[in-house]
């Protein structure tokens, strides 16, 4: 029986996959790894998996702090270190009084090699230089391959030292007339509602890291929005109103 499914609506098919893994790990007592994750999904798995019948799941991203992490369910008695997960992280050099480079924009070059998101974790950009954690096996190919970012070209190579997740936004304050998922969308990417609401129907929009279909969701304080080609942003409720009995919100868009 699959009763533990009606607690993970919308995530039945990664329920699934990570309870296979699981029995295959009590079959052979060899540990599992899986591929980077989101925060929905390191939560999904968190809970799904716990720590019963003497196995857990443990979790790294390759940069301090990361949001995407890869797992590994393991025996509970299993000794992990930070070499079973198979992470590398790459430096992306770049002239960068000639050139700005945004994650967005590394996240496309990954992309347009073809490269599974599930393959690579976090991007940090920094001054000079952007870095990225990804799967051990795509190290070379990521060497050989990646050579332009836009119009600019990079030098890539594999780096050991530490390196912590930051994330810089641009904020704004608008007033929003309800906290319809459609009207801040509307609201944030300049699109009229009907526009906003045939994205969110269109399954281009993700509250929190999982797809929402629903024009009326209602959102919430400190929720992340992210609509595809547009952007990823943070909703922050001053709880306050104006004249119009409009509420006052910030607008916090990743850079």
């Amino acid at each position: 029986m699959e009763h533990y499914l009606e607690h993970f609506s919308g995530d039945e098919l990664f329920c699934r996959h990570l309870m296979d893994m699981k029995e295959r790990v009590l079959e052979r007592y060899v540990p599992v790894l899986l591929d980077f994750m989101n925060p929905h999904e390191i939560a999904v798995a968190s809970k799904l998996i716990g720590k019963n019948n003497g196995v857990e799941i443990s979790f790294n991203g390759g940069i301090k702090d990361a949001e995407m992490q890869r797992g590994l369910i393991h025996m509970r008695d299993d000794k992990i270190t930070e070499e079973d997960f198979k992470i590398v992280v790459m430096a992306l050099s770049y002239p960068g009084k000639f050139v700005k480079i945004s994650h967005r924009d590394v996240l496309g070059a990954l992309m347009h090699l073809g490269l599974k998101r599930e393959l690579y974790g976090d991007i940090v950009v920094e001054e000079n230089t952007a870095y990225f954690a990804c799967a051990k096996h795509i190290g070379d190919y990521l060497k050989a391959n990646l050579t332009h970012i836009g119009k600019g070209s990079v030098r890539i190579k594999q780096v050991t030292k530490e390196i912590v997740h930051h994330q810089d936004y641009r904020q704004i304050q608008v007033s929003i007339p309800s906290f319809r998922l459609d009207a801040i969308i509307s609201e944030a990417f300049h699109l009229s509602r009907k526009e906003a609401s045939q994205y969110i129907l269109s399954n281009f929009v993700k509250v929190n890291y999982k797809e929402v279909v629903q024009t009326n969701y209602l959102c919430h304080n400190m929720d992340i929005i992210s609509l595809r080609k547009y952007g990823r942003i943070k909703l922050v409720d001053l709880e306050k109103t104006n004249r119009k009995d409009k509420h006052i919100v910030e607008i916090w868009f990743y850079k």
